[in-house]
């Protein structure tokens, strides 16, 4: 999950990468201002679509690593068993 989390990171920079040049080109050809707008927000929106996902898997992995996580009582109970049976 960890590795689909930083995926995720990469992606949306692709996404980046991809927008800034396909905007500069826009510029390069004159293309018509609404057209490149329209990329703009089509990648935008993509990107933001990419964060969502990354955001989505950012609470799953904290969720997992809540309910695995001990409570410092049940910490406290299995350093007392551990010394216990090391005792023996």
């Amino acid at each position: 999950m960890h590795n689909n989390h930083e995926a995720y990171e990469n992606y949306a920079l692709v996404i980046k990468l991809v927008v800034t040049t396909i905007t500069l080109f826009a510029f390069a050809f004159l293309l018509v201002i609404f057209v490149i707008l329209l990329i703009l927000a089509t990648h935008q929106s993509q990107e933001a679509i990419w964060k969502i996902f990354q955001q989505r898997t950012a609470n799953t992995i904290i969720t997992i690593e809540d309910k695995l996580s001990l409570t410092e009582n049940e910490q406290e109970i299995n350093r007392v068993a551990i010394s216990t049976f090391a005792a023996f």
